[in-house]
């Protein structure tokens, strides 16, 4: 029995992902671009799915370099209640 190894064969190219948005995530990134920031609260109500979805949909945004963590706010009347609220922002337009 041989104990040399066999090379792995070479990779190939992985074609580019589309940059077309799901209905979701195009929601997403046109609240942002309209209101300018928001919270995940603000997102999840406006577009009407739970918290845990709409962060979802803003991390794929942020992989493809469409929105960003613009900081934080400490939450009150505007932002809920809790620790500070994470506050999204959408990358400008190139024609913007």
């Amino acid at each position: 029995m041989s104990s040399a190894l066999t090379p792995a064969p070479p990779l190939e190219p992985t074609p580019a992902k589309p940059r077309v948005l799901d209905e979701r995530d195009a929601r997403v990134l046109a609240l942002l671009r309209e209101r300018g920031a928001a919270p995940v609260m603000d997102v999840a109500k406006a577009i009407g799915v739970n918290p845990p979805a709409a962060r979802a949909a803003l991390s794929r945004l942020r992989l493809r370099g469409l929105v960003f963590l613009a900081g934080t706010a400490p939450r009150g009347a505007r932002w809920g209640e809790g620790g500070p609220a994470v506050i999204w922002e959408a990358v400008p337009q190139e024609s913007e």
